[in-house]
């Protein structure tokens, strides 16, 4: 049976956009930003049109409240935060990673631990999983490569502007029985 709700979260800038368009391209589920919930308000899922993809990095800390299946992306430390260095606004203004930063800290309560953000996270992430299992939830964790030869995959991604491009892509989505796990890596 097609589980007709879907979170993807994890790290920022582990790809959650990406894998998260993957997913719904596949499923033919409705892509969801994260900006349709604001981010991190949870009751606004349910305003949400099913079957749905929700990317939601912010609501990794919740994820076994969270109804559904859980996906969660991961990526090498190095390439987090190379990503993190290439973040600008829809403007075109540079981001500054430090001010998203100090909020994730806060919502894990770990705004002195010297630890990073990343290992922050994937210790929750550890918990997390614990607890939807004991839920009876589902839940699968990715790699930010897995996807690397998905048809939505675009190799080079110099163009700081790839964002507003890839939100124009209209693909053709597909039906499965299940959430795939990525055939190509075969």
């Amino acid at each position: 049976m097609l589980r007709s709700r879907v979170y993807v979260l994890g790290q920022h800038r582990a790809g959650t956009t990406f894998i998260a368009r993957c997913v719904a391209h596949d499923t033919g589920h409705r892509f969801y930003p994260e900006e349709a919930i604001d981010y991190t308000r949870t009751e606004k899922i349910t305003e949400l049109e099913q079957p749905f993809v929700l990317q939601c990095p912010f609501l990794s800390h919740v994820a076994h409240t969270l109804a559904g299946h859980v996906i969660w992306c991961d990526r090498d430390d190095d390439e987090l935060i190379a990503s993190q260095q290439r973040m600008y606004d829809a403007d075109g203004h540079r981001l500054y990673w430090h001010h998203i930063e100090q909020g994730e800290r806060a919502r894990y309560h770990a705004l002195d631990d010297p630890r990073s953000l990343a290992s922050i996270k994937r210790d929750c992430w550890h918990l997390q999983k614990q607890r939807l299992t004991q839920r009876g939830q589902t839940w699968q964790e990715v790699d930010y490569h897995d996807y690397d030869g998905h048809p939505l995959h675009v190799a080079d991604r110099s163009n700081r502007y790839f964002r507003d491009v890839s939100q124009r892509i209209d693909p053709k989505p597909s039906r499965s029985d299940e959430i795939p796990v990525p055939v190509w890596l075969g």
